[in-house]
């Protein structure tokens, strides 16, 4: 599964239905993952708490792909790292166990993650938050 990070207000979120579909730019490049629990499992290390840092805006459906949300307390604090905190998120996001697939490393996810703060950065207009697109690819 691809997760791609976007900022939209909430009505422009909703309309998206596939990644050709975005209203802007993805705010880092699309990660796979191989599941929901991965995107929790930051929340988890971010926050120390899964319960509630990552809602779904929408469900999938036979024309679109699922959308979910973190709480603002998520993207505040990414926002907030230092380098070094970001390198120890990465190996404390890999240690989870959510990387069933053997296929991510430290450095890649320190990477995404890097790319996320800037991105989160362009946060600007009230009502915008970052969203993430899941999506079924076929590699």
């Amino acid at each position: 599964m691809e997760a791609t990070f976007f900022i939209a207000k909430q009505q422009q979120a909703l309309g998206v239905r596939h990644f050709d579909d975005l209203p802007v730019d993805p705010v880092a490049e699309p990660l796979c993952i191989p599941s929901t629990k991965t995107l929790a499992a930051l929340a988890t290390v971010v926050l120390g708490q899964e319960q509630g840092a990552m809602q779904p805006l929408r469900d999938a459906t036979c024309q679109s792909f699922p959308i979910f949300s973190f709480e603002p307390a998520v993207v505040r604090t990414i926002g907030r790292y230092s380098e070094d905190e970001i390198d120890n998120v990465a190996e404390l996001w890999l240690e989870t166990g959510a990387w069933d697939d053997g296929d991510a490393d430290a450095y890649e996810l320190s990477t995404f993650l890097t790319e996320l703060q800037e991105g989160i950065g362009t946060i600007r207009n009230i009502g915008e938050r970052l969203y993430i697109l899941l999506e079924e690819k076929a590699y």
